[in-house]
């Protein structure tokens, strides 16, 4: 239609336009609550592993989305089995690992890298997790 010279050429590509805006409109729309809501969530999931040294509760959760603490949790025990709190430190967890793998820092340090404040309270999370301290994970890796 753009390189054809007819006349009311224009009005019939602006049709063309809205006819597809239309359909992606539809195809699109998070009115829908439930896409919505599945939306936050993931956009709540995305927020957390990109700031796992934030210190989060489940009231701040909410303030980081529209969702209600019921719903988080929801979500949570659905998608992931365990609580928002349970997954952030799997996260965080998940992240020592990988750091006691490829660093030689110690284990205070990756534990305040991994947004735990007392490495006490890290090593009995990763020995609850993983059946060994950092230290012997270290060791053995």
């Amino acid at each position: 239609e753009a390189n054809d010279a007819e006349p009311g050429k224009e009005i019939v590509i602006q049709s063309y336009f809205m006819i597809l805006v239309t359909y992606l409109s539809r195809y699109f729309d998070l009115e829908d609550e439930l896409e919505r809501d599945t939306y936050e969530f993931y956009c709540l999931i995305e927020h957390i592993k990109k700031n796992l040294t934030e210190n989060y509760s489940l009231n701040e959760l909410t303030k980081l989305t529209t969702l209600s603490e019921k719903q988080i949790r929801k979500y949570f025990t659905q998608k992931y089995h365990c609580s928002p709190i349970q997954y952030l430190n799997h996260l965080r967890l998940e992240r020592a690992k990988y750091y006691l793998i490829t660093t030689d820092q110690n284990i205070s340090e990756i534990a305040a890298a991994c947004g735990f404040d007392d490495s006490n309270y890290f090593s009995r999370k990763f020995k609850q997790e993983y059946g060994v301290s950092p230290r012997e994970f270290k060791r053995y890796m």
